[in-house]
């Protein structure tokens, strides 16, 4: 066997830490492996020297020690193909986001730790076998989740390439935010005028469902044929019979919906544009009067409609459901919603648009009459720490400055303080956007920090209090109306969406992208895609491009017609099993059936969690890539020679922790180098007895980090795993072992920060509790609780 090790420098990302040369001179004596090294193995002129040196050197397996997996995998393992070699036979070590960039005050250790990663890769590859790829045929059809601009776009982008498109959209009319937007930035378009049309198109289009009122409850399957349940909730409104001739039934209806920016009827629709144009009665305010029903004459009322399920089968996903305002009552120093002139910019949106309360007209909500000075307060509910909101909103700035400018032009002799932090026009022309409103418009920005907003005890004014930080006084300046410029948060229901699709979310809650780079729109679920608001905040032109890049993403997918399946999956050792069917209570997807006194896999239901092999006392049950002897044979290969104490053996879940180790490296968050981690598809494949022969072997600590329950990608994998800590821990302090040596921890993929504190608060501990000793945890032997003694008589 013949092993090919290349070696990249990713530039400076690499060898501007690890000392590549020492490593070519530490592998170079090996009979069995011959070493390249490239600047950039991903680069065309690389993949081509990999190519050749296969084919040159008659190399049987391959060996990539450059960025992680994650990033290229796929694209190495279709070059070693072509070079003749099997996909499968191919490891990889990642010694740029688990050591370069987190290791770059260490130059020593992150080259004594690359020589580890190489040798638990060396160690794996050389006991790979190789497998055969499976195809499945792909749905030809997508399923679109929000029917905002993002939503919209892809919609009719896949519809036009001639797919099927189904468009859930969990509110009356399809439209988001931007339909509820006077102008656009900083254009000044009308923003209805813009999306109107595409509204239209999407309602007609013959290659698009639209399923309205409507919201995703379960989603099972796989990348090319996804399962799909959907709830549509009753509008009480005979979607076929009416016409959209909403005043009829809106005009006899008694109930007013109290509200200052959105006032509507008990029956109404959202507004004039809405798609579809169809009305819903909102339950909870209707008092049953059936004035609407006898009014309309196509007797399309109907008081008794039900929830409806519908099933669907898609081959792609793309997730567009937008966003949510930060809502600013939890700044209490601001007094929103204690005092009527503090509004949003969301609100002064709707006072601004001529379909608003107001038709058009800005006034003060707390008496009716246009605003003679108007303060706008920027950054709102965005980069805050203290609310854990640090990121930017991106258009918070911009949309304020469009606000400014059209209140200025209603208004011209209208007084506007615009207070600041940074402004950020980002965008084309949106600078040029900015310097208009200071110079032609004499809106004036103030970079300040605000302490509070309070009401005038002399007057019915408002008065803004704060520090002009350029001029360094504090200041106190009186408004007629306050406006905050909300920051944007996920949409309502993301957690519960993104656990129902197993995708995985970032700190703040936004769906996380599988790469922030190069595949911005692409989920951790292959198949399943994400566009607009949802991934991170963004305006308009940001969300139809990232649309578009996750329509187009779909279309490659279905257009394919197959799918190649992921083979690894649970494989079987008839010889080794004696049919003691823990493998068969323990799986959760009925992917192991016993009849017959045989034992059958299904391969078509299997999730490849590997569960059901960690409890097979035979090992009868395996996962290509994921066997016990080859996990057992990394951390061989990282113990025969220890470098580093304490040294940690940390087995990372494929789906969140290990891409939380990534996120800390491409985040550059530093902590030690004494990890070597080993990835697993998921925690509940650990058999325990592999944490016992780390300990053996000379580790001084394991960690397991997996997915937080609810999040888990195998649904109760973390829970198993859970389950089995408890009995390791005690078997631990059976064997005289102290159980602090061991530790499992939820960690998400969006979760670097956390990732990188784990493993410093770990070394600590084991810094203290220093190298294991025989006998070093002596287990309490309880003792009887003496009997109480019975009181004298003389004593009572």
């Amino acid at each position: 066997m013949k092993i090919g090790l290349f070696l990249c420098d990713c530039g400076k990302n690499i060898s501007g830490v690890i000392n590549n040369e020492k490593l070519i001179e530490y592998f170079l004596d090996s009979p069995d492996i011959v070493v390249f090294r490239e600047t950039y193995l991903c680069s065309e002129l690389g993949l081509k020297e990999i190519t050749e040196q296969i084919k040159e050197e008659g190399i049987d397996r391959v060996i990539i020690a450059a960025c992680s997996f994650k990033l290229h995998g796929s694209l190495f393992r279709k070059t070693i193909e072509k070079a003749g070699i099997n996909r499968f036979l191919i490891a990889f070590a990642n010694i740029r986001e688990q050591n370069s960039w987190v290791h770059a005050n260490q130059p020593e250790k992150a080259t004594r730790k690359a020589i580890d990663q190489i040798e638990m890769a060396i160690a794996q590859v050389k006991l790979l076998e190789p497998l055969d790829v499976q195809h499945a045929e792909i749905t030809p059809s997508t399923l679109i989740i929000g029917g905002g601009i993002a939503g919209i776009r892809s919609a009719l982008v896949i519809a036009d390439a001639g797919y099927k498109v189904y468009l859930v959209e969990r509110e009356p009319t399809i439209g988001g935010h931007m339909a509820l937007f006077d102008k656009t930035f900083p254009t000044l378009d009308c923003s209805i005028c813009v999306l109107g049309p595409m509204m239209t198109e999407v309602k007609e289009h013959p290659n698009i469902e639209l399923i309205t009122y409507a919201e995703v409850e379960e989603v099972d399957g796989y990348i090319g044929n996804f399962k799909v349940k959907i709830t549509k909730k009753p509008r009480f409104i005979d979607e076929e019979e009416c016409v959209g001739c909403f005043d009829i039934c809106r005009e006899v209806c008694p109930i007013d919906v109290e509200d200052t920016f959105f006032p509507r009827k008990a029956i109404d629709v959202p507004y004039p544009q809405a798609i579809p144009l169809l009305p819903n009665i909102l339950e909870e305010y209707c008092i049953g009067c059936q004035a609407c029903e006898q009014a309309c004459d196509r007797e399309a009322i109907i008081f008794d409609q039900k929830p409806e399920s519908i099933d669907i089968k898609v081959g792609s996903i793309i997730v567009a459901t937008g966003l949510k305002t930060f809502d600013p009552s939890i700044l209490a120093e601001l007094n929103y919603e204690k005092h009527q002139d503090v509004i949003t910019t969301f609100q002064l949106e709707r006072l601004l648009n001529n379909d608003g309360p107001t038709n058009g007209r800005v006034v003060r909500p707390s008496n009716g009459k246009p605003p003679k000075k108007v303060s706008f307060i920027l950054c709102v509910g965005s980069r805050n720490k203290k609310i854990d909101h640090e990121y930017c909103s991106q258009v918070c700035c911009n949309a304020s400055i469009k606000q400014a400018i059209l209140l200025k032009k209603e208004h011209p002799n209208i007084n506007i303080n615009v207070y600041y932090t940074d402004i950020r026009a980002v965008g084309k022309n949106c600078e040029e956007f900015y310097n208009r409103a200071r110079e032609d418009f004499g809106i004036r920005f103030i970079k300040s920090n605000i302490s509070e907003v309070v009401r005038s005890d002399t007057s019915d004014e408002l008065i803004v209090r704060g520090e002009d930080v350029i001029e360094n006084i504090l200041f106190e300046n009186k408004s007629e109306m306050v406006v905050l410029a909300v920051g944007i948060e996920p949409a309502e229901g993301t957690d519960d969406l993104s656990k129902e699709l197993n995708i995985s979310q970032d700190n703040y809650g936004f769906l996380l992208e599988k790469h922030l780079k190069v595949r911005p729109s692409e989920s951790s679920v292959n198949g399943i895609y994400i566009a607009g608001a949802i991934q991170g905040p963004k305006d308009i032109p940001n969300s139809i491009a990232q649309a578009e890049s996750a329509a187009s993403k779909a279309i490659a997918l279905i257009s394919k017609g197959k799918v190649e399946l992921d083979p690894h999956i649970v494989y079987y050792d008839e010889e080794k099993c004696d049919l003691c069917r823990l493998c068969e209570n323990i799986c959760i997807y009925q992917a192991i059936q016993i009849k017959d006194n045989k034992l059958k896999i299904v391969p078509a239901n299997c999730s490849g969690c590997g569960a059901c092999a960690a409890m097979c006392p035979n090992e009868a049950l395996y996962i290509p890539g994921f066997t016990k002897n080859q996990i057992s044979a990394q951390i061989k290969a990282t113990l025969k020679e220890k470098s580093e104490f304490p040294l940690i053996i940390a087995f990372l879940c494929n789906w969140c922790s290990y891409m939380g180790a990534d996120l800390a490296g491409t985040s550059k968050i530093n902590y030690p180098s004494n990890i070597r981690p080993i990835r697993v598809m998921c925690t509940a494949m650990l058999d325990p007895a592999l944490v016992f022969e780390a300990f053996a072997e000379g580790a001084d600590g394991v960690l397991i980090a997996g997915c937080y329950p609810q999040d888990c990608h195998y649904e109760t994998g973390f829970i198993k795993a859970s389950t089995r800590y408890k009995s390791i821990r005690e078997l631990l302090r059976e064997s005289g072992i102290n159980e602090k040596r061991v530790k499992i921890e939820s960690v998400s993929a969006g979760e670097g920060e956390k990732f990188a504190r784990v493993i410093k608060e770990l070394t600590d501990q084991l810094e203290e509790i220093g190298p294991i000793r025989p006998k070093e945890y002596h287990k309490e032997v309880p003792t009887k609780p003496k009997p109480k003694e019975k009181a004298s008589l003389d004593e009572i």
